[in-house]
């Protein structure tokens, strides 16, 4: 799952309402337009998608909307992709998407 596949699905998990997605020629998603969700805090106020694998703020933002049960899902799958690297409190944002992505079932392993 490339970086901007996880983009789309994270944001359609948090509320968001994708509206263009343009590619380039060779079919490569260039930028992802949206609107924003009633409620979303976070210095994002342009009309793209925010950048969760590489963004802190916006991957907090996103845990928001996993409901409590979800968290309890979310810290296990984030433990186990930091064992051994480093602390969860310092996960990177990369491994937060991952994990979320995990958490709601969305993750699909790189071909």
């Amino acid at each position: 799952m490339n970086k901007k596949e996880q983009r789309i699905a994270i944001a359609e998990a948090c509320g968001f309402s994708i509206t263009r997605i343009d590619r380039d020629e060779d079919g490569e998603i260039k930028f992802i337009w949206c609107n924003y969700p009633e409620g979303w805090q976070g210095p994002d106020i342009r009309p793209w998608v925010p950048e969760f694998s590489s963004d802190l703020n916006a991957m907090h933002e996103a845990e928001k909307v996993l409901s409590r049960d979800a968290k309890f899902a979310y810290w296990h799958n984030l433990n186990k992709i930091v064992l051994g690297t480093l602390h969860v409190p310092f996960a990177t944002a990369a491994q937060r998407a991952e994990a979320f992505l995990k958490t709601i079932g969305k993750w699909e392993e790189s071909k």
